[in-house]
């Protein structure tokens, strides 16, 4: 059982089942309350949390991955203050520059674990501190793990959804499939993170946040 697990067992609890994912294994969960903490899952949310953002910490510090806030209208949103470009490779480059040493989640740094979610543009990803190419960002994980000794936690679901943007086609980075918004891609890559499974149709969610919006369209079908 994961820590997220353990935040779902001490949450208060509602009517829907849900499975919450590792890998190919699901736990049966009770559908919880977003908002519902006990005293004793608060120091176990502190925990995950920090080991999130002490992985995303080491990405960021060793490599040339850049986070990006959202796609609004044509543009994309910097982490970290109101700029906005068009292009998703203007805005690596803004963030690069400007927010240079800035290594946590920006305005979203307060969320919690239910809505805890990084979008990480890798496209050409490089490490910084042996220049080498890696391909995919859990590959990057391993690499500073395994070459540089750096503590990467692996007792814990992913939450970071990777990008790759080259040129115009939205493309996922994964299955190669291709969109024509940016929030439609952003949807599908949810299906490749089932960190938390609907039970009633099998779809899979990285958050808990994006399974609470899913079910209420259960309990709509079931009025």
């Amino acid at each position: 059982m994961t820590l997220e697990a353990l935040v779902l067992d001490n949450g208060k609890r509602r009517k829907a089942i849900v499975s919450e994912g590792t890998g190919d294994t699901y736990e049966e969960m009770e559908y919880v309350n977003l908002k519902s903490y006990t005293k004793m899952s608060r120091a176990v949310h502190k925990e995950l949390m920090e080991k999130h953002h002490s992985n995303l910490t080491e990405i960021l510090k060793n490599s040339n991955a850049s986070l990006l806030r959202c796609r609004a209208g044509n543009a994309y949103i910097c982490s970290y203050c109101p700029a906005k470009y068009p292009d998703a490779a203007d805005l690596k480059a803004h963030t690069l520059q400007e927010h240079d040493g800035e290594y946590h989640l920006g305005v979203a740094q307060r969320k919690g674990i239910a809505e805890y979610l990084a979008k990480l543009d890798i496209t050409d990803l490089c490490c910084k501190l042996c220049n080498s190419n890696v391909e995919t960002l859990e590959c990057f994980k391993e690499h500073l793990s395994d070459v540089h000794g750096l503590h990467i936690f692996t007792d814990i679901n992913n939450h970071i959804l990777p990008f790759k943007f080259h040129g115009e086609e939205l493309k996922c980075c994964i299955c190669s499939a291709v969109f024509d918004k940016f929030k439609i891609l952003l949807e599908h890559m949810h299906s490749h993170y089932r960190n938390y499974v609907c039970n009633f149709c099998g779809a899979g969610f990285v958050n808990r946040s994006g399974l609470f919006r899913h079910s209420s369209t259960h309990e709509k079908d079931d009025d």
